[in-house]
């Protein structure tokens, strides 16, 4: 009967929030909202009045999903960005514009999905590639700043140090020995 049913949808909805929990969806009810609602439940007269209160929370749910789904959408254009236009002076307001979000939410939204912020992510991807183009070609140091779109030789000299531990020649010279080693 009616306790049976109570008890189903109790153990349901707690099933609900222990997914939500473990695959980090926030749920926005507070306490005191996930309280009052299983006193909902717990009052629910009809079979129908408990299928509203369910539905309206399951609707929550997947409308929450389905913000996240975008989010994400919205940090994967930001990667793909990096990656088609790192060799360009580019920023974040620049990528923002783009998808229209305010540039702070999306530095937020950037390092909550990545765990990186922006530029450290940037700077990151530039490097790995000048550190191909110093062990694939024979492009001066300079020339492959301005490849990976530093505008300022000087500071990719120090961004590369910061980032790898050596400068871009040790880098070279290192990575010639190991081959001639080999």
């Amino acid at each position: 009967g009616k306790r049976e049913m109570e008890q189903l949808s109790l153990t349901l909805v707690s099933n609900i929030f222990q997914f939500c929990f473990d695959h980090n969806i926030e749920l926005e009810q507070n306490s005191a909202d996930i309280l009052n609602f299983f006193d909902q439940i717990g009052q629910a007269g009809t079979l129908q009045q408990l299928k509203e209160i369910i539905g309206l929370f399951l609707t929550g749910i997947v409308r929450r999903l389905a913000a996240e789904r975008e989010r994400n959408k919205i940090v994967q254009f930001a990667l793909d960005y990096i990656k088609e236009n790192y060799r360009h002076n580019i920023n974040l307001p620049m990528i923002a514009e783009q998808v229209n979000y305010s540039p702070s939410y999306l530095s937020f939204l950037f390092k909550q999905e990545t765990g990186q912020n922006f530029v450290d992510y940037l700077n990151h991807y530039r490097i790995e590639q000048a550190k191909k183009l110093l062990r694939d070609t024979e492009a001066k140091n300079y020339e492959i700043a301005y490849q990976v779109g530093y505008q300022d030789e000087k500071y990719f000299y120090q961004i590369f140090k910061k980032y790898t531990g050596l400068t871009a020649s040790q880098y070279r010279e290192s990575f010639r020995l190991s081959k001639k080693n080999s």
